[in-house]
């Protein structure tokens, strides 16, 4: 596979991930206060209501990093790999898929070939003084 690929793969694979993440807090948001609103409760709407809200917070959260390093990565910046290297071995602890993407990732993103792809040597000018 050539680095780019990896590069790519990687990319959209830690994009793909956040929009899950956001997409199941946005469900459990809508869960919770739907269940709040059928019980007919004010304190069971409330109650869930603010643990609704808290979750799509952490999800959202959760997901910011991913998507900005995603985006990044695509893009080729050069700071997106020791980011994503970091995001990385944080998403290991997310078992199982977390772990999956963690691992593919650190192995695609410490290649040699990859490493050369985006973060190219910098050229210093040598200026002849006479």
């Amino acid at each position: 596979m050539k680095p780019e690929s990896h590069i790519q793969t990687v990319g959209i694979l830690h994009l793909v991930h956040s929009g899950l993440l956001i997409v199941i807090g946005m469900f459990l948001f809508l869960l919770l206060g739907g269940i709040g609103a059928l019980s007919g409760d004010e304190d069971a709407l409330l109650v869930l209501g603010i643990i609704g809200t808290v979750a799509i917070s952490i999800m959202f959260v959760v997901a910011i990093p991913g998507i900005v390093g995603g985006i990044a990565l695509l893009r080729h910046a050069r700071w997106s790999r020791i980011f994503m290297i970091v995001l990385s071995a944080l998403k290991l602890i997310d078992i199982p898929f977390g772990t999956a993407l963690g691992i593919y990732s650190i192995y695609a993103l410490l290649r040699p070939d990859v490493i050369a792809v985006l973060d190219p040597p910098v050229q210093t000018a040598v200026v002849a003084t006479t």
